[in-house]
């Protein structure tokens, strides 16, 4: 598969085994749990075509149960009984039952269905480890009055700590951009500076004001 491959996919939301239908369904006598599993593997089935599952009819004796229970590998019987309760409390529709062609809609994946690729993935990924890294940096000692300090800053010599960090995000726009040009300046003076958080704010009012 390409790495820009494109696929769709379902949102399960938070809470679904838990709602009043699938509570229900989990419920009926012997195989409640086995009509949950075959729910979910239609749902599988039916994302390739947003919720659509279009059965075409090959000759008279086909039927779109058949059809389902061939693609899942399930019993006839057990497949007839599943999609009769599916229809009977809405979990699937029957919008077209003509000769040569049945479709199916599964409402749930109509309503929940995304798309993405493998590249877009990738780089939501990347996002999230820049956003984790820009709030974290790399931790590296302990003060006793503001806790675990973590390296920030082009050169590597801003010292915050995790709630220092966040506040300075909350309240400038562009707090990132302001710790890498603090960051220079104080490699360039070679000074040490007991609080950083502290200068860097004094830092940031005076870079605006001048701005």
């Amino acid at each position: 598969m390409k790495a820009n491959s494109r696929y769709w996919y379902f949102r399960m939301k938070t809470g679904f085994f838990n709602t009043p239908e699938i509570q229900g369904m989990l419920d009926v006598p012997h195989y409640g749990d086995k009509l949950v599993l075959t729910l979910l593997r239609l749902y599988d089935y039916s994302t390739y075509n947003k919720g659509f599952i279009k059965i075409r009819k090959v000759d008279e004796e086909d039927t779109y149960i058949r059809y389902l229970s061939e693609a899942l590998n399930l019993d006839f019987k057990f497949m007839a009984k599943a999609m009769k309760y599916y229809i009977e409390y809405g979990f699937i529709e029957i919008i077209e039952n003509g000769v040569e062609n049945t479709i199916l809609e599964i409402p749930y994946i109509k309503d929940n269905t995304g798309r993405s690729s493998l590249e877009s993935d990738r780089i939501r990924k990347i996002q999230a480890k820049n956003k984790e890294s820009k709030l974290n940096g790399i931790p590296l000692i302990q003060e006793k009055s503001r806790g675990t300090l973590h390296v920030f800053g082009i050169n590597t010599n801003v010292y915050l700590s995790k709630k220092e960090i966040e506040r300075l995000h909350e309240e400038y726009k562009d707090a990132s951009l302001y710790i890498n040009s603090y960051s220079v300046q104080k490699k360039a003076k070679g000074v040490v500076i007991d609080n950083d958080f502290l200068e860097l704010q004094g830092y940031i009012e005076s870079q605006i004001s001048n701005s």
